[in-house]
């Protein structure tokens, strides 16, 4: 399945391997724990980002994204994603086999691990998505 994100380094996304609230981060443990007793119920416990250090109090199951299969999927997850452009020119594009549906925080759905597959427009079309895509006599992203 291919995903939808906006995000300033696909990179860190993937080494991360999930996504949290904005609010829910903190430079120490403790205080995600703190945070959390707030919210115990439907997040995994709390987990350190390898790259920054930072802790996140509710942790999704994986990177949130909007998932699509075909012209139509990509419609949809586009429309789904465009509620929290706030100025973005540009989309990453990933793919993985490994997903759920509409568990993320807002009803995103969430990926791991990914392959970044590269960059559209924001205001992209599937012809986009299509030229990032392998050539499939080269197996599976």
């Amino acid at each position: 399945m291919f995903f939808l994100r906006l995000t300033k380094s696909p990179e860190a996304d993937i080494a991360r391997g999930f996504s949290g609230y904005e609010g829910t981060w903190f430079a120490r443990y403790e205080d995600a724990v703190l945070h959390r007793s707030g919210n115990p119920d439907g997040f995994p416990p709390a987990r350190q980002d390898p790259a920054t250090g930072m802790w996140c109090a509710d942790p999704e199951w994986g990177l949130s994204a909007y998932g699509f299969e075909g012209e139509a999927g990509f419609e949809r997850a586009l429309g789904r994603l465009s509620a929290y452009w706030d100025g973005a020119e540009s989309v990453a594009v990933f793919a993985s086999g490994d997903y759920l549906l509409r568990v993320g925080a807002d009803g995103e759905d969430c990926f791991r691990p990914g392959t970044h597959l590269g960059w559209i427009a924001a205001d992209g079309c599937w012809n986009d998505v299509v030229r990032l895509l392998p050539d499939p006599r080269n197996g599976p992203p």
